[in-house]
């Protein structure tokens, strides 16, 4: 028996005389086919004719799966004297796993024992085994040329060599015809997408039409025709053209002295760019777009605004109405305040008399409390007057802003001095952290310690007794002034923290529902620091506290 060759062992050595006719053979086989372009029989006379003129059993040209390249599928396969058909299997653990992408392989003898787990091998009876591998013009692998016999090879040299020859052959045809089906692939992906797309022109409610570059129509939609009410006669692709199509306007305009559609008007428009118009068509609204095609033709699309025209007048009417109702609301609460304050003063001047027994003592005990509810109870009014007062006119547009470098420290305490009397009632210390030098700020003084003090207020009054609050001021790395109001508080949960900064809208805790207010100090304070440039931010957490940060350009 003759040994077993492989890639490594495997050598070229002279043919004998005796081979020279068979080697004469494929070589017409080959250059016979050559000249055929488009030989879908070729893979069929291949196996054919090497299962003839070699007298093997089993003669199979493979390609790969190009999904998975672990895969292969025949194209042709030869089995004891016929054609039959094609198989698909698994190049694991087989000799053709060998051969693809790599050389020839040859097999003489105990191809079976030397490849256990190939079953097919044991199906056909396999005693030996030769493959070539199949290469694309650019050395991609594309498959291979295998041949199976249940005898032993007697000449490996020779069948090597008729591989050989017939294996470049082989690898243009399977390039050819992975062209064609990619190509054939790709015309049908073409025709499917045109099919769509003209498809959904032809439902949408859209008017289109498509003109070439003489100007004749190729292609228009069901929704033209009814918006122009067009005959079907009147609408003959690549017979009527774009001027016919304005003189017959033109006529039914004169016929009945009805002002000329958009389609008398499309003759003096560029056709080389986009162009749009509005105009009317009886009732109804209608925008045109009309764009040139890479050819040189038109595309024209007409839609129906009429409903958003309507709703775009419906907008702008309400938003103008909104604004309108905004100021008489703003120019109200104003005027409101101005009028509410007055009789207030006097309110809290006489109580305030009253209550420190200016003209004499009042008598009962009862009378000295009540006069001091009073006096308090006009307090709070008129911070929520003087606070609806600023936004007012804020929103209105009238608060003038007094912009000049400002220390900020002297502000910060005289804050926390203002607020010490009801810090000290529930035992909360308040502690500043502030650097010896620090920049100036250009700020409103006036804004800066109203904000500060709505700012303290709040976290006096949102802090249990014995709690803590803290001031910080620091300079960013942006250059940024940043002052920071932290307390020890009951805190706000993070869904609420963009409600506490709008107007008249107050957190939805139970503790904080329980505090005396309208909801007028953060947002007010907020107003006030964009006014002047800033911004600010809230930080806070449910039981932990709540720090509040401003910042200003240096």
């Amino acid at each position: 028996m003759v040994a077993s060759m492989n890639p490594q062992s495997l050598k070229m050595h002279p043919v004998p005389i005796e081979n020279r006719e068979l080697i004469d053979k494929t070589l017409r086989f080959v250059v016979e086919r050559t000249w055929r372009v488009g030989d879908t029989d070729f893979f069929y006379d291949l196996v054919k004719f090497l299962g003839e003129v070699l007298g093997v059993a089993y003669v199979f040209c493979d390609v790969v799966d190009p999904a998975d390249n672990t895969m292969v599928e025949t194209v042709a396969l030869y089995s004891h004297g016929e054609v039959t058909e094609n198989i698909r299997y698994s190049l694991k653990n087989t000799p053709c796993e060998n051969v693809i992408g790599r050389s020839v392989c040859c097999y003489a003898e105990g191809i079976q024992q030397l490849f256990p787990e190939d079953h097919l091998l044991v199906d056909m009876g396999a005693e030996s085994y030769a493959g070539i591998p199949i290469w694309s013009a650019d050395g991609e692998p594309l498959g291979l040329i295998a041949i199976i016999d249940d005898q032993p090879i007697e000449t490996p040299e020779l069948i090597v060599t008729v591989l050989q020859i017939v294996s470049v052959r082989a690898g243009g045809e399977l390039e050819r015809m992975q062209a064609e089906e990619t190509l054939r692939v790709s015309e049908e992906s073409r025709q499917l997408a045109e099919e769509r797309l003209r498809n959904a022109i032809t439902i949408m409610s859209d008017g289109f039409a498509l003109y070439d570059r003489d100007g004749r129509l190729e292609f228009f939609n069901d929704s033209f025709q009814e918006i122009h009410r067009y005959q079907e006669s009147e609408l003959v692709p690549g017979v009527t053209t774009y001027d016919s199509l304005g003189e017959l306007d033109r006529e039914r305009s004169q016929n009945t002295r009805q002002p000329l559609t958009f389609e008398e008007r499309l003759s003096v428009l560029r056709r080389d760019g986009p162009s749009e118009i509005v105009h009317q068509m009886e009732d109804r609204t209608f925008e045109r777009h009309q764009s040139a095609t890479p050819e040189g033709g038109i595309i024209s699309l007409i839609t129906d605004i009429t409903k958003l025209k309507s709703a775009e007048e419906l907008s702008t009417q309400a938003r103008q109405d909104a604004e309108k109702a905004n100021a008489a609301k703003s120019e109200f609460l104003a005027s409101m305040s101005h009028e509410l304050r007055t009789p207030l003063n006097a309110i809290i001047g006489f109580s305030e008399m009253l209550k420190n027994n200016v003209f004499g003592t009042l008598g009962d005990v009862r009378n000295q409390e009540y006069i001091e509810d009073i006096n308090a109870a006009g307090d709070h009014l008129l911070s929520l007057i003087n606070n609806i007062l600023d936004l007012s006119k804020i929103e209105a547009g009238k608060e003038e802003t007094i912009v000049k470098e400002t220390d900020i420290h002297p502000v910060v305490l005289d804050c926390v001095e203002m607020l010490k009397v009801l810090a000290n009632d529930k035992r909360i210390q308040i502690r500043c952290n502030l650097p010896n030098f620090f920049p100036t700020i250009r700020v409103d003084h006036r804004h800066l310690t109203q904000v500060l003090i709505n700012l303290l207020s709040n976290a006096v009054k949102f802090t249990p007794e014995g709690g803590a609050i803290e001031i910080t001021s620091t300079v960013e790395e942006n250059r940024w002034i940043t002052i920071r109001i932290s307390d020890t508080g009951i805190g706000i949960s993070a869904d609420e923290i963009p409600k506490v900064l709008q107007e008249f809208v107050r957190g939805g805790d139970v503790m904080t529902r329980t505090q005396i207010g309208t909801g007028l100090g953060l947002p007010l304070a907020k107003r006030l620091v964009e006014l002047n440039g800033g911004s600010i931010s809230i930080d806070s957490e449910l039981g932990v506290g709540t720090t509040v940060t401003v910042q200003f350009p240096k």
